[in-house]
């Protein structure tokens, strides 16, 4: 089988060979990169979102007679897929693409667009990712009356390989941190992820601790005046703006003790990558008590969840998770709950196993 892979991700395709691409070639098949990056005008395109951003790589994969056109993007903009399938109506190549449940969830938009493209014949399948194998279809889909028949989950990649962990007393080492009770705050410290409502919370919380917020350096990710906030407020406080690569970011999870997400409802249906970082690490979660997280926690005692969007509920959560630590970490199903978790080179296996062109 001939497979044009595409990626938008640099990182995919600056490690030769990469871990995906093995595996589609250890499957026994040919398999051509479309590299964007080679190119500073498509590339740009890409960039931009532009509507017609898929054309090229169309184009291209009927150039070469492919039978795959195996989208490993996520797939953030599944109307411009759309858009340009729709202007293509003999275009060969079965598409095989990943996504994330939460990018339906946020947008009728998209949700429709993903109707649209299940019903085209050149579409033979969604890989989904979700931290819960099980977790059902989201409401609009349904209402769309989606074709699921085309859609496999696939389960959550680990951030991190699970067998390289290390001991707290290492990643503390690592870090230059102490002996102090440490929270963990790690993402995009921005309005929609609720830092904010994490530097209220704080105020409120019982306990001497350090705090470690680690925070993207750079963009709109970053919002410098609530993060002068939080380290005027609590003198113990270490910000760590970093980008970190892959096999960096255990040091962060496995050096704290509670790791805290403050997302607001905006977020109501996120996936995200800290529950199974946190879990690899065996440190609980704090969590808003909704879809994903409250699923987690529920199934797997995993943490504490409170109700999204108020600082004084996050902060007796986070008090309450300190006062009963011992006891959470003693019954939580830490390695339970890493079961809906894949490998990132398994996800081309996975994603393609069974599929009939």
């Amino acid at each position: 089988m001939k497979i044009l892979f595409f990626t938008f991700f640099p990182e995919v395709l600056t490690q030769e060979p990469t871990r995906q691409l093995d595996a589609l070639k250890s499957l026994g098949h040919e398999v051509i990169v479309y590299n964007i990056h080679k190119d500073k005008s498509e590339e740009q395109r890409f960039k931009t979102r532009h509507f017609q951003m898929y054309a090229s790589l169309l184009d291209y994969a009927n150039e070469i007679s492919a039978d795959v056109l195996y989208l490993h993007d996520y797939l953030n903009v599944p109307e411009y897929l759309l858009f340009d399938l729709k202007s293509r109506p003999n275009f060969r190549s079965k598409i095989v693409f990943t996504m994330m449940l939460r990018e339906v969830n946020r947008s009728s938009a998209r949700a429709l667009a993903i109707k649209e493209l299940l019903d085209l014949p050149q579409v033979a399948r969604v890989a989904v990712y979700s931290m819960v194998k099980d977790f059902p279809y989201p409401e609009r889909m349904r209402i769309l009356g989606t074709n699921f028949s085309k859609i496999v989950n696939i389960g959550e990649p680990y951030n991190e390989n699970p067998n390289s962990m290390v001991s707290k007393k290492i990643a503390r080492i690592n870090l230059g941190l102490g002996r102090d009770f440490t929270i963990l705050w790690s993402g995009r410290w921005i309005y929609s992820k609720g830092a904010d409502i994490f530097v209220e919370a704080a105020k409120h919380i019982g306990e001497e601790f350090k705090l470690l917020v680690h925070v993207n350096p750079e963009g709109m990710d970053l919002d410098r005046k609530i993060l002068s906030v939080i380290k005027k407020n609590h003198s113990n406080t270490q910000i760590i703006e970093h980008h970190f690569s892959s096999g960096e970011m255990k040091y962060l999870y496995c050096a704290s003790d509670i790791v805290v997400c403050s997302h607001r409802r905006n977020y109501e249906y996120s996936q995200s990558g800290i529950p199974g970082m946190a879990a690899l690490a065996k440190v609980p979660i704090v969590a808003p008590n909704f879809c994903y997280f409250s699923e987690i926690v529920n199934r797997y005692k995993v943490g504490t969840l409170y109700t999204p969007e108020s600082p004084l509920e996050l902060a007796k959560a986070i008090n309450h998770t300190i006062d009963y630590y011992y006891d959470i970490v003693e019954n939580a199903q830490f390695e339970k709950s890493l079961e809906s978790y894949c490998h990132f080179e398994d996800i081309p296996k996975l994603a393609l196993e069974g599929l009939k062109i």
